[in-house]
């Protein structure tokens, strides 16, 4: 199950917020993920594009895990722009109950340069980068 949070107002960096307030009873990801996406909808009518009043979250009432399924995009400087391995990997991490969904760039498979980056391409873009002028 999974729980909308909001932080009852309007904060600079939502890792300074110290306590959340429940919106709702806890559901399945999707429902949630769907009401904070109407929560967010409201507010950016009532504030407009680029102002908040309130931050939101959904957030999982156990511990859980989350899985991060990366596919490379091969985007290497100088060369065309698809991956010849055709390399893919998934990465499972802890989400801990009540905690913020954890970032995937911070769960990267190991030896890959970004999420859409392989350890292959990775390579590849180092040195192509590394043979680009200077000024």
């Amino acid at each position: 199950m999974y729980q909308v949070q909001h932080a009852g107002g309007a904060f600079g960096n939502v890792r300074d917020i110290h306590k959340w307030f429940d919106v709702g009873t806890p559901t399945g990801l999707g429902e949630a993920s769907a009401v904070r996406d109407g929560l967010l909808q409201d507010m950016k009518q009532r504030c407009g594009p680029s102002a908040w009043d309130d931050h939101f979250r959904v957030v999982p009432t156990t511990d859980t895990t989350l899985s991060y399924h990366y596919q490379c995009l091969g985007p290497v400087v100088g060369t065309p722009p698809w991956c010849r391995t055709e390399a893919e990997a998934t990465v499972t991490v802890p989400w801990a109950a009540g905690e913020m969904k954890p970032y995937d760039g911070d769960s990267l498979p190991a030896g890959w340069g970004s999420i859409h980056l392989c350890p292959v391409c990775a390579e590849r873009e180092r040195r192509a980068i590394m043979k680009l002028p200077t000024c």
